[in-house]
């Protein structure tokens, strides 16, 4: 076998890996194999250090992100002098994260932080977009997802900082 040959056997197999993982995701389980394949030509795989910030609140969001090992933990500033709180840990496989490169005004309303070694898959918000405009009906049920998720990190949110300032108040 050539060596062209060898790294198209290499590309099929990465592009493969790529369709599987995505069938799992929160996002885009459920398609049929040819969308999945469109949407990994978009995917990149990268592998973090920990403590490395992979997005910062109030950044320009251009990216959606994808857990597939490690964890990752999703950080606010509740105020400017205060230090950070970890209001999201991302630990499961396949779980979305940075949403806000789907979602207008695509600004991150979070940081995300490797708390260990992390792979992650990240997908182009702009390119992502395009392509469901594409196909407005896989458009309507990608987005109802990044909805669905939208609202379960809100209601997450909003149980913790409900305990916490229900414990503070009994101080007083």
């Amino acid at each position: 076998m050539g060596l062209g040959n060898l790294v198209a056997n290499e590309n099929t197999d990465h592009e493969l890996g790529l369709i599987e993982f995505l069938r799992h995701s929160e996002l885009f389980a459920g398609l049929n194999d040819d969308m999945l394949r469109k949407i990994a030509l978009l995917c990149r795989q990268d592998s973090y250090r920990a403590k490395t910030v992979l997005f910062a609140e109030g950044d320009s969001a251009d990216k959606v992100y994808m857990l597939q090992e490690g964890i990752v933990v999703i950080r606010i500033q509740p105020a400017p002098d205060a230090n950070s709180i970890v209001v999201q840990p991302v630990e499961k496989k396949y779980s979305v994260f940075g949403w806000s490169g789907l979602a207008e005004p695509n600004v991150y309303t979070a940081t995300a932080v490797c708390a260990t070694e992390a792979k992650v898959v990240t997908i182009d918000g702009k390119e992502l977009m395009a392509l469901l405009e594409e196909y407005p009906s896989v458009g309507l049920v990608v987005m109802r997802r990044v909805a669905a998720i939208i609202s379960a990190r809100l209601r997450h949110t909003r149980e913790h900082l409900t305990r916490d300032v229900h414990l503070a108040s009994r101080h007083f």
